[in-house]
């Protein structure tokens, strides 16, 4: 997908709009201070959706953490003041539960989807941890979930359980690829598919926190995916290149 900046403009004229896009939230009337730009010459409300406001505000919370991010942050970022995002959300713990959402289900379920297919074995585990650095370049900004991870001791406890949550979905889905590759042979049966999985998803998280690092420390990526893939499926031949 395409990151928004963490950026944006605000003030201008109280105008209320509908939102919608989430069927838990529905359709709500929210005022929204529009820039003078959108003003000039306008008969009647601008209509946004509800799924832009969290996509944005999901955007700002990867790039600046959630204990970071202000609410005058999110203003910039959604477009929205303060009033219509305590109305539409609740809160900024809110805004924050439904950008975790959000991401996981257009990042970490959809890369899940692409990569973890039991067709493609152990190089899908691979392609899942090179798409860390090669989706977009380096530095990024990271994972919403690790990054959250981080900082886990100033968010919600609503908000914990929803990244616990999608730290589950990722090893369920290496604890499935491997018992597939398994089954295809290219994993021994004396493998403990439970505790490689474990290894494998904090190899994950810890290269998607260096990825923000972009190439300043002295790492190769691939090269650490090639040898831990070796070393544990084909620890005869972990001196062959």
């Amino acid at each position: 997908m395409t990151w928004p900046n963490c950026s944006g403009q605000g003030s201008g004229l109280n105008l209320s709009v509908s939102f919608w896009g989430l069927e838990s939230f529905g359709t709500l009337e929210l005022t929204w201070l529009f820039n003078d730009r959108y003003t000039t010459g306008m008969a009647r409300p601008r209509i946004v959706e509800l799924d832009e406001v969290i996509v944005s505000a999901m955007a700002c919370f990867r790039e600046r953490g959630y204990d970071a991010t202000s609410v005058r942050d999110l203003e910039l970022a959604t477009g929205l003041k303060a009033p219509s995002i305590y109305k539409a959300f609740g809160s900024k713990a809110g805004l924050f539960e439904a950008a975790l959402d959000r991401y996981r289900s257009d990042v970490v379920d959809r890369r899940v989807d692409e990569h973890l297919r039991p067709e493609l074995g152990i190089a899908g585990i691979r392609s899942f941890f090179t798409s860390t650095y090669t989706v977009e370049p380096l530095p990024t900004h990271g994972c919403l979930l690790t990054n959250s991870v981080i900082e886990f001791p100033a968010i919600e406890q609503d908000a914990k359980r929803k990244v616990t949550q999608g730290l589950g979905t990722i090893r369920e889905a290496l604890s499935a690829q491997l018992r597939s590759a398994q089954a295809a042979g290219e994993v021994a049966d004396t493998v403990n598919i439970g505790s490689v999985a474990d290894m494998l998803l904090v190899l994950y998280e810890g290269m998607l926190t260096l990825a923000r690092t972009g190439r300043s420390m002295t790492l190769d990526f691939d090269r650490t995916i090639d040898a831990t893939l070796q070393l544990l499926f084909n620890p005869t031949r972990q001196g062959a290149s």
